[in-house]
């Protein structure tokens, strides 16, 4: 068996194959465009290697205002609209945040800490999938 991950925010394909007579076997060509990195493994260290690549992903994705979210914050004559971070948030249950949903371009409102948290985790995991980085591929052999 041979599980790839393609790791976008490096450049980098990995190949978790089963046996290193699977590794010697491959018939892929050169590309200039990502880095490929063989191991032996299993389907459980392809789970691992996902897992680290989404964790990369996300973060990637925080910094560059793709995955946010905003609370309004009332303010004498109206509302401010302010960047939060969910996990220092105080719990609540009267604050308006807003998350933004990149694959639909959309805000998505939720009242109160632990709707925005359920909120933020749905959209955050659609995402995930909407790129691709839900799952690995799985090769009997090489293609």
């Amino acid at each position: 068996m041979i599980y790839v991950v393609h790791d976008r925010i490096n450049r980098v394909t990995n190949f978790i194959c089963d046996s290193q007579a699977t590794i010697d076997s491959c018939t892929l060509t050169t590309s200039t465009a990502t880095t490929r990195v063989f191991t032996i493994g299993t389907a459980e260290d392809a789970t691992t290697v996902l897992s680290k690549v989404v964790d990369t992903w996300v973060t990637n994705e925080i910094a560059e205002g793709h995955l946010c979210v905003n609370k309004f914050v009332p303010v004498e004559g109206g509302v401010r609209i302010v960047p939060c971070n969910l996990s220092t948030e105080t719990p609540n249950t009267d604050v308006i945040y807003e998350i933004f949903h990149a694959p639909t371009g959309e805000w998505i409102t939720a009242g109160g800490l632990d709707a925005a948290t359920t909120t933020y985790n749905q959209v955050e995991q659609a995402y995930i999938t909407w790129v691709g980085l839900n799952n690995y591929i799985t090769w009997s052999n090489w293609p």
